[in-house]
């Protein structure tokens, strides 16, 4: 049987569980490219983009994809987008 303690970081916890965030739907609502680029996650995109390139078609990629692009949330304009709306076209 758990203790307390275990049942208070389980999985179901509300503790554990993350705050849903409403996103932009950034293929209908894109950020400009010339605005992509001077924010400030622009680069921390586009590694992950790269990585995720060279993953492609190994076990982890679409993890991989969810855990650091479509989950990641950047603010742009006071909207909230994945991080994936600011790798270039």
């Amino acid at each position: 049987m758990s203790s307390p303690f275990q049942k208070q970081f389980s999985a179901n916890s509300p503790l554990r569980q993350e705050k849903k965030v409403k996103l932009e739907n950034w293929s209908e609502n894109p950020i400009p490219e010339t605005e992509k680029k001077q924010h400030p996650d622009f680069n921390r995109a586009m590694k992950n983009i790269k990585a995720y390139n060279e993953k492609i078609g190994t076990k982890g990629a679409t993890k991989f994809f969810r855990d650091s692009l479509e989950n990641k949330v950047i603010k742009h304009k006071g909207k909230n987008y994945p991080l994936i709306a600011l790798v270039t076209d």
